[in-house]
C-alpha cells in the first residue's frame, strides 16, 4: 500500500470516526442518543456550542502520515454554514504545490455533489470548469450523516462533543493573527465507539483504533474552536492479506473568518448523475 493510498484511507477513517455511521445500521447494539451519551467536559461543550452559534466559517483540514513530508498531505479548503448544513470545499492534490486535479464538493442539506475540476482554480472556491459531470450522493438521515465527507469541520466538533474526556491548559498561541488558548485534550475512542452504529464500531476495531489518544485544541477569546490537532494511529489491511506496520496520521482542522457568507447552489440538473451510471 502506497503512502498516498494510506493518506486517503486515513481520511476515510477520520470521516467515519468523526462523523458516525449510517442510519441503516442494525439496531443491536444501539448507538447512544444525545441525551444518554457521556457528557464532554463543560469547557468543550461550550466551545462546540459557541462555534456553532457563529453560524458560518471558513476552514482548512489537513491529513498526512506523520512520517511523510509536510508536502505530502491531503488538504481541503472551504466554507460551511453550520445552521443551514451547507457548504463547499476543494480537495487539493496530495502533494501540495504540484500539478494535479482538484476535487470540489458541494453540500446542501443531505445532498452532496462531487466533481473533478478541469483546471486548478485561482483560489479555493473560485469559479471553475468541471471535468465531466457532478456525482450526487444523498446522505442518510440521523447520526453519522457526514460519512464520507471527511473535510467537513462539523466532524471536529462532534469528536470534541462525544469523545473528549480530560482537558488541561497548555499555553497560548496566535493563529492567523488571533490570540488563542491551547488545551491538551484526552479523547476516549472506546467511549466514542458507543455513540456509533455497528459499521462505525467495526471500522474502528478493524483499524485497531481504541483506548485514548491525546489531542490539542486552540480556543479564541469568544470561546470558539480555532484548531483541532490529533495523531491517529492505525493499522491498514493489505489487499493481498496481512497488515501494514502501524502508522500514525496527523489530522488538523482549522476554523477562521467566522460569519463569512456561504453561498452554495446545486449544479444544473443536466450536469448531475447518480447511482451506478456514474
Amino acid at each position: 500500500m502506497t503512502a498516498r493510498t494510506r493518506i486517503g484511507t486515513a481520511v476515510v477513517l477520520a470521516g467515519l470516526a468523526l462523523g458516525g455511521c449510517t442510519a441503516a445500521d442494525p439496531p443491536s447494539p444501539p448507538a447512544t442518543t444525545a441525551a444518554s451519551r457521556p457528557a464532554a467536559p463543560a469547557l468543550l461543550q461550550q466551545v462546540v456550542a459557541r462555534t456553532m452559534a457563529a453560524k458560518t466559517s471558513r476552514f482548512t483540514t489537513t491529513s498526512r502520515l506523520a512520517a511523510a513530508s509536510p508536502r505530502d498531505a491531503a488538504v481541503w479548503h472551504g466554507a460551511f454554514d453550520y445552521a443551514g448544513q451547507r457548504g463547499w470545499w476543494d480537495a487539493q492534490p496530495h502533494r501540495t504545490g504540484t500539478p494535479g486535479s482538484v476535487r470540489r464538493t458541494l453540500r446542501i442539506g443531505r445532498a452532496v455533489y462531487h466533481a473533478t475540476l478541469a483546471d486548478r482554480p485561482a483560489r479555493p472556491g473560485a469559479p471553475a470548469t468541471v471535468s465531466g459531470r457532478w456525482l450526487k450522493v444523498e446522505l442518510p438521515a440521523g447520526r453519522g450523516e457526514l460519512l464520507g465527507n471527511s473535510g467537513e469541520p462539523t466532524m471536529a466538533l462532534e469528536l470534541l462533543r462525544d469523545a473528549a474526556r480530560d482537558v488541561t491548559t497548555s499555553g497560548r498561541a496566535e493563529l492567523r493573527g488571533v490570540a488563542t488558548t491551547r488545551y491538551g485534550v484526552v479523547l476516549d475512542m472506546d467511549r466514542y465507539a458507543t455513540t456509533l452504529g455497528s459499521d462505525g464500531r467495526d471500522m474502528l476495531r478493524g483499524f485497531q483504533v481504541a483506548g485514548t489518544l491525546p489531542a490539542e485544541v486552540w480556543v479564541d477569546a469568544q470561546g470558539r474552536l480555532r484548531r483541532l490537532h490529533l495523531r491517529l494511529g492505525m493499522t491498514f489491511k493489505e489487499p493481498a492479506g496481512g497488515t501494514t506496520p502501524r502508522s500514525v496520521t496527523d489530522f488538523t482542522t482549522e476554523l477562521y473568518d467566522f460569519g463569512v457568507p456561504v453561498q452554495v447552489t446545486p449544479p444544473p440538473a443536466d450536469q448531475v448523475c447518480s447511482g451506478p451510471d456514474c
